[in-house]
């Protein structure tokens, strides 16, 4: 029993010891399962990791310029290509398949001069393992000539293998045709600065002389070459040329201050012994920001100056000769529209010397309308025919006064006989067109004078031969529009019995005068001389008008001797004629001492005849007048078989009234019987003073 339970109990432990086992068995391989997960994802992450590598170094290598590649050397020389880039074909327009398979392939393109300087290099670099850089060049298969640079990197080789090396190929074709030029292009540079007119002196930044050109040593008188000069410092190198400056301490001065200021100095003059005279330029070099150098420039303007100095003489002798006659000169480019002007022809057109003449644009600004509109087709006709052309033209001064010239010009031509502007001179004639000015318009006056001299002297002549005050008035009128012409006036007379002045003759526009108006309205009447107003707003008018006048008038009496015949009014009718209103006075003058001399002798005439025909005691017509008239009036009325009536009548008892009365008294009687038949009598009848007392009525 014992025996039983010992082995039972053996069995069960043995099951639980299995039991035990089994899960721990079931444990490790669980955690074996979970560590294979992780080494599959790790072993996924890293595959994924070298394909991004793989894709990214396939991209660098796309975008490199060069051909990448990679080569074993084997110790029999049978070298060959492990690795070759894409671009070999857009470099060697070889296939990498073909490289790949055969390496001479390469080295055939390699021209033959640069095949063992490539080899050596390569043995040696392979010797000593290290990289080498080697410019060779290869002809493709097309025929194209490149330059491509070669440079080699040895690989760690595992021991008792073949080396292996990478390389990169680069196509510098372009640089090497950029160099070429480059070299072409320095050696044109040191050609033109040995034989260039100017001394050229570069000085390093550290200042030392870095280069010289002969012309530098010839200008500063020195004995050395150039090749002598470089390396001298600048203390030196200002020793040495420090003789020839006419001030050596001002200019040694002068060249530490430029040198100190460090900014460029362009077209500075220095004075050297002998009289001459150079032409100084600094210019600091500076490169990536940092200052590199300076380089010096000498040139002898001692011909030039000289030559300056006497086309300046010139220049200043054709000025003043301009001036003096007043003539400046100007030529135009019609291409740039650019106008150039003498000093003589800026004072001419008033404008200031330090700023540019007016464009051909412009040229409106500066011409009256009218003198531009015949310069432009003057100056077209010029470019169309090539023909010269003189024209007066009138300028607006800038002040707004205006001035005459006259410009002469002519095409200018290239070489191909093209017009390509005009030159020309301008001459003031102002002056001259003043004067012609003052000749017309004193030519003018005096034909005007002439002819109205000759229309005075007419109306003189009609008026004495007028009959009547009637004829006279007409005849003034009408000589009065033509001496007054572009005025208005009047003529107003007075009758010895009237105390009031009537129109009796008028001309112009509007003369604006009553018909009828008394002696005080006019106010030379009043004073008895010529009254004259110049400003009707603020002057005091007369009022012989139908309304206030707005221009000038001028009012004369017509008086003889104290006796007023009348009045004589003229006036302006807008402000054009009032400069020549004023200018007229003597003829208005002249004109109504004609008309009073003319009127005066009218009313003597016809108190002449009235004393000759009529009785001054009774008024009545006298004996005379009755003989001359009783003849005519027969023959009227037989000629009209009218009936004539002739009465005779006389004062009773006059004798015995002049005895007792006395004269005065008979005459007083006289004169009233004359002043009744007057009053009695038809217009048509005829009453006469036969003699005495008695009268005949007709």
């Amino acid at each position: 029993m014992n025996i039983l339970l010992g082995i039972v109990t053996t069995i069960l432990v043995t099951l639980s010891q299995i039991m035990m086992n089994t899960q721990r068995l079931e444990y490790d391989y669980l955690i074996a399962e979970e560590r294979l997960k992780q080494d599959i994802i790790q072993r996924q992450q890293v595959e994924a990791a070298l394909q991004e590598s793989e894709n990214h170094y396939q991209r660098m290598v796309a975008t490199v310029p060069g051909m990448l590649y990679d080569y074993i050397l084997y110790p029999d020389g049978n070298n060959k290509f492990l690795y070759v880039g894409s671009s070999c074909h857009d470099i060697l327009e070889l296939n990498e398949n073909d490289l790949l398979a055969d390496i001479s392939l390469f080295w055939n393109l390699i021209r033959k001069e640069d095949v063992q300087r490539l080899q050596e290099e390569d043995v040696a670099a392979n010797r000593e393992g290290r990289i080498f850089y080697a410019e060779v060049r290869i002809v493709t298969p097309s025929g194209c000539l490149k330059w491509v640079q070669l440079s080699s990197r040895p690989n760690p080789a595992l021991l008792g293998q073949p080396a292996i090396w990478s390389d990169f190929l680069l196509d510098i074709t372009e640089r090497k045709q950029a160099e070429e030029q480059l070299h072409i292009a320095l050696h044109r540079l040191d050609t033109l600065i040995t034989n260039l007119h100017s001394g050229v002196l570069l000085v390093s930044k550290d200042g030392r002389v870095e280069f010289a050109n002969q012309m530098f040593c010839d200008l500063f008188d020195l004995a050395e070459t150039p090749d002598r000069l470089r390396g001298l410092s600048s203390g030196e190198m200002l020793q040495k040329i420090q003789k020839i400056y006419a001030a050596p301490d001002d200019a040694l001065a002068r060249i530490q201050d430029i040198v100190a200021w460090g900014q460029p100095v362009k077209g500075e003059e220095i004075a050297v012994q002998g009289g001459r005279c150079y032409l100084r330029e600094f210019v600091p070099i500076f490169i990536d920001g940092q200052r590199a150098g300076r380089l010096w420039q000498h040139q002898d303007i001692t011909e030039r100056k000289q030559a300056e100095t006497m086309l300046n003489q010139a220049k200043m002798a054709l000025e003043e000769a301009q001036r003096l006659a007043r003539l400046g000169s100007g030529q135009w480019e019609i291409a740039t529209d650019t106008v150039i002007w003498s000093e003589e022809l800026y004072r001419i057109f008033d404008r200031d010397p330090n700023r540019p003449p007016p464009t051909y644009q412009e040229h409106p600004q500066i011409y009256t309308a009218e003198s531009m509109t015949r310069l432009d087709a003057t100056v077209q006709q010029a470019l169309d025919h090539g023909t010269p052309y003189v024209l007066d033209l009138e300028l607006i001064r800038p002040n707004g006064s205006t001035k005459w010239i006259i410009g002469r010009g002519e095409p200018r031509y290239d070489a191909q006989r093209q017009v390509i502007g005009l030159r020309g001179t301008c001459i003031d004639i102002t002056d001259r067109k003043h004067m012609e000015e003052k000749l017309r318009l004193s030519l003018a006056d005096t034909q005007r004078h002439d002819f109205q001299m000759i229309a005075l002297n007419r109306m003189d002549d009609l008026l004495l031969a007028c009959e009547t005050c009637q004829e006279a008035h007409a005849i003034i009128a009408q000589s009065a529009k033509m001496l007054f012409d572009g005025y208005a006036g009047g003529l107003a007379v007075k009758a010895k019995t009237e105390p009031d002045l009537h129109l009796v003759a008028g001309w112009g526009e509007d003369h604006g005068l009553l018909p009828q108006f008394s002696l005080p309205d006019c106010w030379a009447l009043q004073r008895g001389e010529p009254y004259e107003v110049t400003d009707p707003a603020h002057g005091i008018l007369c009022r012989h008008f139908t309304t206030p006048p707005e221009y000038p008038y001028l009012c004369l009496p017509l008086t003889v001797q104290g006796e007023i015949l009348g009045l004589l009014h003229v006036s302006t009718r807008g402000p054009l004629f009032e400069e020549r209103f004023f200018e007229g006075r003597n003829l208005v003058i002249k004109v109504s001492e004609s008309i009073k001399l003319a009127l005066s002798n009218l009313h003597l005439r016809e108190a002449l005849r009235e004393q000759a025909i009529c009785d001054p005691l009774t008024g009545l017509f006298n004996r005379r007048y009755l003989d001359e008239t009783l003849h005519r009036e027969l023959h009227r009325c037989q000629r009209n078989d009218e009936p004539l009536a002739v009465a005779m009548l006389d004062i009773d008892h006059f004798k015995h009234f002049n005895d007792a009365y006395g004269h005065n008294a008979g005459d007083a009687v006289l004169r009233a019987m004359g002043d009744l038949l007057k009053g009695f009598l038809r217009a048509g009848d005829i009453a006469c003073r036969y003699g005495g007392e008695e009268v005949r009525g007709l």
